[in-house]
């Protein structure tokens, strides 16, 4: 049996190796015979193409690329050295152009192809790649293409990953067919089908002893040895990735869980907005009116459109209709509801095409624009938008008439003239009639035979004369209209207080209101107010119409209702206006059901993590437009306590005391209630969150604070000294509009001593002034100077480190909240600059930086450069060192941040003398500085995050892995500095420390097969001494720079330099031992070299020759590198991926 399985094997592979390569060697010969080119002619064509298959890394030496290095990014290699050794000759002639120096790094670059070659010297996977990528046979024929990939992957699977030379008689046959049916369609393609029918069988039937599968066998070997070398390489680089496995894990897992959910969100939103989509494109009474011509005429001038109509005008229904109409131009639709932009802005690249829909931005109900929830995210949005590489569309809808539209033009520059439309305001008559009778025709509802017009111009005709009733019912019990009332209501006869779209559906689908004729486009809002208290009403003498009524109730107030899944406890609290109190199913989903084509419609199908890891998805149902919400809540506020199980959503929106008034919209719909009972739902609600104790604050502010609602302001901080929250500070911040909205202080400034304790870090510093404050300003509360410093130092020493240089909460404040502290110390820095320094209050200052230097140790480092930063405006505001140098002379060079450093503090050796600047030793400030070139990755491969500071020389400095350091934001800044003040300012001593921070004697990397240590050498005038003899030179060499020498002519001029590089630190090299072949790169110092070299500040120096050592051990060094780089991307071997 084994031997059978053998013979199965090698047989099988003998028809692919031989068949099958000589198939596609007719493919290829068949190609070229369409043309006047040799098989060496092709080749020499596609050279560049092939080369790169190759060389493809980014920044691969190339002389054919424009620029002289291949620039494209993630191409996969394809092809190893040795395929490329069978095409192109690399002994032969270069092409024209090529540049010498490249030959370490490929000996293929520009080598033609090699005379003797010819396609039968081609391997199975060296013809598949020359035939998928040049040959017009398979580029131009799909199943020809596919036939090629197929026998590669049969290859593959049969042979060329297999574990053992083995394949039983079913696989053997299962394969047979496959193999044999490919390589046939391959040959009719190219005219040599019976003859290769006939090697077929002659194959398949050919006896085949020990000897012949020998020979195969060995043959085979051969083939894929190159293929195990790799597979070689790939495993010992899974074991060492293996090693790093454990320590990367966690890291990982936390990187994939937020990367996870960003995806994750994304999808629902998609799926959301598609779903949407779908419904609307489903929508047969949905007329496309002239107002979406005008839509995309906007967004493609301005790339934003705002949308204005009433409730129910049709703007949701405009805004997706656009968006199919840029879902077609390959824009992906997203759309997202009231604010849920402002909690998933990260989910939208405006750089891509993506048409992004934020609908009912201020609320579907009542119009608010909030500073502190809209401001900030249309500030967003507008950059976005207005950035040149913005590829995106923005709609946004708002509810609302002529005056909130000029009161949103005053708000924010996003709401411009004009990209503003208001289809109440362009739709036509015969849009109107559309509408309308798509309506009629889906209810069943039909006009009357009344005379009319014979124009076909009007649809439906004019009518002559009038019924004796405007609504008429026939006796199979259908509707119909009277042609002349069909007419006052598309010609606008009747104001109406909702969007005629939503006039229409109510009107057709509720029977009831069909009824009422005109009187109902009159009275379209009370009309339907009337009909939910008619509900409410017939509820006490029906059970089911009880149940209907509450399930309207229910939906109104949780925006959702799910059979399967309802708040028993908020239901009952509704049934028992009817005195029922327990709930029966039954009732309720039938209750549901009737009430689907009227006021319910089905909750698109939106993923959500609590679906996921259910078996069984519910089905929700949603109220199908917010006027009929509005008017549930209406009928329903009169006699019931809403107070007592609503939610915080609703109440912010629609629960609002009796005597508020909203100054932006006279129709807002709300339910009043008494400001005590509204006052302690507010304060229980305090202990929810963070997040919800800020809106109970900005809620506060609109019904009490900006109505002057004293009698709401002193209950409500009354009563809630009785409660103490510990997220007062967020209430704070939401009531003041985080420090921007100033009356809580103008008019309560008793109030705000009282609780100035429990402000917030961004309101402390908005409001609060110390003792002597001069300027005769409201806003500001003054207090006690002693308080002021002990509430800053607190900030900074927030996280304070106890004697194991742990992190300590002893001094944290509890109204210090996280989403605060996270700029908090800049903040404090930059409020002691402008209110204290540049107000005159240098005492206070002084107060305040005794204080810090005496604890610094004590602190954080990383809260001390924070501080730094925001005082000094990272190093901008250079004038206040001299006011306070005692300070900044002990901290600013220990603590300070790099750009800071770079401002302010230069070597002690430099001859510049200010008394606004820092000198620092040489040692020191060439240690702080060399460290921003150090490596991201350590010797572990693990990204430098933890410690985010280090202490360095005994504690002389700290070195940060910042944002910035990660970023290398401040690489150019670095490069000047070394140049201002070292070779410009002939500073041998700083520039020659700072190069020896970077090289070592020792080789650290003494298992690498390179080194940079080789001897360099250059001419500074070689085009002018070409001819000239060396011994007309005379070499220098100074005691201090033993290894190094020059060469002058007669007149001391350098003509030549050579020098001694050394060895570059292992610090400042990426990969180290995670490398597969140990090959480190220096990506951050190549960076500062390769800026150094092209910012050519320095010149050719002439003058100070031990300058010129150093110039030039700078340049030969980036020279060396590059060189390492560009050798290790050329090894063979590299080929493992």
């Amino acid at each position: 049996m084994a031997q059978r399985e053998r013979e199965n094997f090698y047989r099988i592979s003998t028809i692919i190796v031989d068949q099958g390569t000589e198939s596609l060697s007719a493919v290829l010969d068949n190609d070229l015979s369409n043309t006047t080119m040799s098989f060496e002619d092709f080749i020499n064509r596609h050279h560049h193409e092939i080369y790169h298959f190759c060389y493809n890394r980014r920044n691969t030496p190339c002389c054919q690329c424009a620029g002289g290095r291949f620039m494209q990014a993630n191409v996969m290699k394809i092809m190893y050295p040795g395929q490329l050794d069978i095409l192109l000759d690399k002994s032969g002639p270069t092409m024209l152009g090529h540049n010498p120096n490249l030959s370490g790094t490929s000996q293929h670059c520009c080598r033609p192809a090699k005379q003797s070659l010819a396609i039968a010297n081609l391997d199975i996977t060296l013809l598949r790649c020359l035939l998928v990528n040049f040959a017009k046979n398979c580029q131009t024929n799909s199943t020809l293409m596919q036939d090629v990939e197929d026998l590669v992957k049969y290859r593959n699977t049969l042979y060329g990953h297999a574990q053992e030379a083995r394949c039983s008689d079913s696989e053997y046959t299962k394969y047979k067919t496959k193999v044999e049916g490919v390589i046939l369609r391959i040959a009719r393609f190219c005219n040599i089908e019976n003859v290769m029918r006939q090697k077929l069988n002659d194959a398949s039937q050919r006896p085949m002893d020990e000897t012949i599968l020998k020979k195969y066998q060995n043959a085979l070997l051969e083939q894929i040895s190159h293929e195990n070398h790799i597979e070689e390489k790939l495993d010992d680089l899974k074991q060492q990735l293996i090693g790093q496995d454990e320590k990367l894990h966690h890291r990982m897992d936390t990187i994939e869980g937020k990367v996870n959910e960003v995806g994750y969100r994304t999808t629902n939103i998609k799926a959301h907005t598609k779903a949407l989509l779908s419904e609307h494109s489903d929508d047969d009474t949905y007329v496309i009116t002239e107002d979406i011509r005008l839509c995309c005429k906007i967004l493609e001038q301005y790339n934003t459109l705002v949308i204005f109509a009433k409730a129910g005008g049709g703007k949701s229904k405009a805004s997706l209709q656009t968006a199919m109409i840029y879902k077609q131009k390959m824009y992906t639709p997203m759309l997202f509801v009231n604010n849920e932009i402002t909690t998933h802005r990260d989910l939208v690249n405006f750089n891509d095409k993506n048409i992004v829909i934020v609908e009912d931005l201020f609320g579907k109900s009542n119009i608010n624009f909030n500073e502190d929830l809209h401001r900030g995210v249309l500030d967003v949005l507008y950059a976005c938008i207005k950035s040149d590489s913005c590829s995106s569309k923005l709609i946004i809808t708002v509810r609302g008439d002529k005056k909130i539209q000029e009161s949103l033009m005053e708000k924010h520059k996003i709401f411009e003239k004009d990209v503003l439309i208001n289809i109440d305001d362009i739709r036509s008559r015969q849009c109107n009639m559309m509408i309308f009778s798509k309506h009629m025709d889906k209810h069943g509802i039909s006009l009357c035979e009344c005379r009319r017009s014979d124009s076909t111009f009007i649809l439906p005709p004019v009518a002559f004369e009038r019924c004796t009733s405007e609504v008429i019912e026939t006796n199979n019990n259908a509707i119909q209209l009277c042609v002349s009332l069909f007419i006052d209501i598309c010609t606008g006869k009747y104001e109406m207080q909702i969007g005629f779209p939503q006039a229409c559906h109510l009107f057709c689908s509720n029977k009831s209101l069909t009824k009422q004729g005109s009187f109902y486009f009159t009275h379209a809002s009370q009309s339907l107010v009337n009909e939910i208290m008619d509900f409410k009403l017939k509820g006490f003498g029906s059970k089911l119409v009880q149940y209907q009524y509450c399930v309207l109730v229910y939906a109104a107030i949780k925006n959702s209702i799910d059979v399967d899944d309802i708040d028993e406890k908020c239901f009952e609290n509704i049934l028992s206006y009817f005195e029922s109190h327990a709930l029966k199913k039954s009732f309720l989903k039938e209750a549901v059901r009737t009430l689907e084509a009227t006021y319910f419609t089905k909750k698109s199908s939106i993923l959500d993590r609590d679906q996921l890891k259910r078996s069984k998805f519910s089905v929700k149902y949603v109220l199908q437009h917010n006027t009929i919400k509005e008017a549930i809540l209406l009928s329903y506020g009169d006699d019931v306590d809403v107070l007592s199980f609503c939610e915080f959503g609703f109440l912010f929106e629609y629960i609002r005391p009796i005597g508020f008034k909203d100054p932006l919209n006279d129709h807002a719909v709300f339910l009043f209630v008494e400001y005590q009972p509204l006052i302690n739902k507010l304060i229980t609600m305090l202990n929810i969150d963070n997040k919800t104790c800020t809106n109970v604050g900005i809620y506060l502010k609109t019904i009490a604070l900006l109505q002057r609602r004293n009698d709401i302001i002193q209950f409500f901080f009354q009563n809630i000294e009785d409660n103490k929250p510990k997220r007062y500070a967020c209430l704070l911040n939401g009531l003041t509009c985080f420090g921007k909205n100033a009356d809580l202080v103008k008019f309560y400034p008793k109030l705000c001593k009282d609780i100035m304790m429990h402000f917030g870090l961004t309101v402390f510093l908005s409001f609060c002034r110390p003792k002597g404050w001069t300027e005769n300003s409201p806003r500001f509360l003054v207090i006690e100077t002693d308080f002021l410093v002990k509430t800053l130092t607190t900030v900074i020493a927030t996280g304070k480190l106890d004697e194991n240089c742990h992190e300590s909460k002893e001094h944290t404040r509890d109204l210090f909240i996280i989403s605060e502290l996270a700029k908090s110390r800049y903040e404090v820095g930059n409020y002691v600059y402008e209110n204290l320094i540049e107000k005159g209050f240098l005492d206070v200052v002084e107060n305040v930086f005794t204080n810090l230097k005496q604890n610094a140790q004590k602190i954080s480092s990383m809260h001390v450069k924070e501080f730094l930063d925001g005082l000094l405006d990272e190093g901008k505001r250079s004038s206040i060192v001299s006011q306070f140098k005692d300070f900044f002379e002990s901290l600013l060079f220990k603590y300070g941040s790099f750009p800071t450093i770079l401002e302010l503090c230069i070597p002690s050796s430099s001859t510049v003398s200010s008394p606004n600047i820092i000198k620092i030793d040489d040692k020191f400030l060439t240690g702080k500085l060399s460290a921003y070139l150090e490596s991201s990755l350590d010797s572990d491969f693990e990204s430098k995050i933890v410690p985010p500071a280090v202490h360095r020389e005994e504690g002389a400095y700290i070195v940060y892995w910042d944002h910035d350091y990660f970023e290398m934001k401040h690489i150019d800044l670095l490069v000047k500095y070394c140049i201002d003040h070292g070779f410009r300012s002939n500073n041998e001593n700083f520039v020659r420390l700072f190069y020896e921070r970077l090289v070592s004697d020792e080789d650290e990397n003494s298992d690498d097969d390179e080194s940079v240590n080789d001897d360099s050498e250059g001419g500074l005038d070689d085009e002018n001494n070409e001819d000239e003899g060396i011994s007309n030179y005379t070499k220098v060499i100074f005691d201090d720079y033993p290894d190094d020498e020059i060469e002058v002519d007669e007149n001391g001029r350098i003509v030549n330099i050579n020098v001694c590089l050394g060895y570059v630190k292992r610090v400042y090299s990426e990969c180290g031992n995670f490398h597969p072949f140990n090959k480190p790169t220096y990506s951050r110092l190549v960076k500062f070299l390769s800026k150094f070299k092209m910012s050519r500040l320095v010149g050719k120096v002439t003058e100070f020759k031990r300058m010129a050592i150093l110039q030039q051990k700078f340049e030969y060094l980036l020279t060396s590198l590059t060189l390492q780089s560009d050798s290790s991307d050329s090894d063979d071997y590299e080929t493992y991926f």
